[in-house]
């Protein structure tokens, strides 16, 4: 605005939501919408910045029901993996067939490493590419038989599908081959009868995974048979591939 043209009151904060990350990102398409348009007077009128306000929760609106269409779909937006609700479908036909054809399935749960520091000290566009660049590596480790999700945030799984006794170990391996990422995991042989109860022990098995997280490696721990942890290593078959 010019100096001395006529000041423009802006209108009060329309709320769209209670939920602050929504709020958040009509703010960020409001303040990108104004981006946009720097080019023209920046002289607005009130009903202009009332219109602007429209757009940017239209915009949000937008993105949370193609998000929401997606979630429903069993597919998580950012990585293009099954989302948590994809996996347990997944799972559930899985635990099915192999109950059938007398298979077995190991699980694994993974927490990506570094992705608060990569955040806080680059940006989430930066993060967000860590964690697409994580699921693709995490993709290419295993076969098409095998289920890959993304729970949201951090946290991924992977549903070897009928491994051989060194499929746990050939998986961790071909995945230490990538030097670029960072992860905790926790892997278990899966009880076809009570999943639920093997599910928890894997979670539990990836946390003490991540007490490891301060070297910078990737760390694999695996709940044996007597319900004890062990650590996998990379490019080393040891006696605990027998859980796999």
């Amino acid at each position: 605005m010019e100096e001395g043209g006529p000041e423009v009151e802006l209108p009060p904060v329309i709320k769209t939501s209670k939920d602050h990350d929504i709020q958040n990102r009509v703010d960020e398409k409001l303040t990108a919408l104004e981006d946009d348009n720097l080019h023209e007077s920046l002289d607005k009128t009130k009903l202009e910045l009332v219109s602007a306000n429209r757009s940017a929760r239209n915009l949000v609106a937008t993105e949370i029901r193609l998000e929401r269409e997606k979630e429903r779909s069993g597919i998580d937006e950012l990585t293009g993996l099954l989302n948590r609700k994809g996996f347990d479908k997944e799972l559930k036909q899985r635990i099915n067939l192999s109950k059938r054809s007398g298979g077995k399935l190991n699980a694994i749960f993974i927490d990506a490493d570094g992705l608060k520091e990569i955040n806080d000290s680059q940006g989430h566009e930066a993060g967000d590419e860590y964690l697409k660049l994580i699921a693709s590596e995490l993709k290419s480790s295993t076969r098409g038989t095998d289920i890959v999700a993304r729970f949201g945030g951090d946290e991924f799984a992977i549903i070897l599908d009928d491994p051989d006794n060194d499929g746990l170990q050939s998986w961790w391996n071909r995945l230490n081959e990538n030097t670029q990422i960072r992860i905790s995991a926790g892997a278990i042989l899966l009880d076809l009868n009570n999943p639920e109860e093997s599910i928890a022990k894997a979670d539990e098995a990836m946390y003490g995974a991540k007490l490891n997280k301060q070297d910078g490696e990737s760390h694999l721990m695996v709940v044996q048979s007597d319900g004890n942890f062990k650590e996998f290593l990379p490019q080393k078959i040891n006696s605990a591939a027998n859980a796999a």
